[in-house]
């Protein structure tokens, strides 16, 4: 281990994990490279696209999700929500829904606009296209948003749990079933009952994180071994794909505690900034690939300048505009922080 601050017997719930902050980097940097195109406008020519996004898609959220689990346990939410559960929430709200409303309807209003001139994924057709954003999350204009309406209703749900009953066992037994099943798009619920058990995961293994961590630096080389193979495996059934899913989580942060991710900082550097990125990244790439069309094709063989073009524009345009543009302006520094 690098220094006493990994060391499991000794680790602070409030000391800052830089593996934790690689991570959440590697996790964004997923969700940027599978954000590049919607199911229904791959590039053309480069079909393999296709299939490194079906690929990341089988586990990227996934271990997103464990990481926003582990977090908000270890930053004991759970707790300070009480005995004021009135102002907490209403703390979380004005935390996740202004930036979600903010960007929703940004992304609503510029894929309005800008169709009549570039190519634009997934494009508004009106004003009925605005409603869907708040009531069906998941499957609106904005659907790449999604994560922050659902982590806004953990915040708010996971206390009331605790609250009822503290014993995460439990509700990871109860929860896990939900995994499995189909649920309405309405408030984003199909995405958050399929997302549930991993998020209360992350926080079991937070309040056991010294026992975590013993387990992980021992097995962790092993996971990530049968993680990559399982990859190579194509259709199968969904518990397999949930199994194959929970893998990444050891595979991955093992990877970025122990492994050869374990010294990348650039990494760390993105995962404190992976905020703002998820926030703006699909605007980003949705811009450069519009302004890239209007003069050639993004498929083919042009597709191997255009992807680094892409990654590069979902990741560093919205570190800059954070810290160059809304770091002067309150209200937005402080709903994308």
């Amino acid at each position: 281990m690098k220094s006493s601050m990994y060391d499991p017997r000794i680790i602070k719930a409030t000391a800052r994990w830089e593996d934790i902050d690689r991570a959440k980097g590697l996790a964004i940097l997923l969700v940027v490279i599978g954000h590049l195109a919607s199911a229904g406008g791959m590039p053309p020519g480069a079909e393999w696209y296709a299939i490194v996004k079906s690929v990341i898609y089988r586990f990227h959220m996934v271990f997103f999700m464990f990481l926003s689990g582990f977090v908000f346990f270890l930053s004991q939410y759970e707790k300070k929500a009480w005995p004021d559960y009135k102002g907490y929430l209403l703390g979380r709200l004005a935390r996740f829904l202004p930036a979600y409303a903010f960007f929703g309807a940004l992304e609503w209003g510029g894929k309005l606009v800008s169709k009549s001139f570039i190519y634009v994924d997934n494009p508004s057709k009106g004003l009925a296209d605005l409603v869907p954003v708040f009531l069906t999350p998941t499957i609106s204009v904005a659907s790449s948003l999604w994560y922050v309406w659902v982590l806004m209703l953990f915040h708010i749900l996971t206390p009331l749990l605790i609250r009822t009953w503290d014993r995460l066992g439990f509700w990871l037994v109860v929860s896990l079933p939900l995994s499995f099943v189909s649920m309405t798009y309405w408030l984003g619920l199909n995405q958050a009952t399929e997302y549930l058990f991993i998020f209360l995961l992350g926080g079991f293994l937070a309040r056991n994180h010294k026992s975590y961590l013993h387990y992980l630096e021992r097995f962790w080389p092993a996971c990530l071994i049968i993680f990559m193979l399982s990859l190579a495996v194509g259709d199968y059934s969904k518990v397999f794909a949930f199994i194959i899913s929970l893998l990444s989580i050891p595979a991955l942060h093992g990877l970025v505690r122990w492994g050869w991710l374990s010294s990348w900082r650039w990494m760390e550097f993105i995962g404190r900034r992976s905020y703002p990125i998820y926030l703006m990244n699909t605007i980003a790439m949705g811009i450069t690939k519009g302004v890239i069309m209007k003069f050639t094709t993004w498929g083919g063989v042009n597709f191997f300048w255009v992807l680094p073009l892409l990654v590069s524009a979902g990741t560093l345009f919205p570190i800059i505009i954070k810290r160059e543009v809304f770091s002067r302006i309150y209200w937005l520094d402080r709903i994308t922080t």
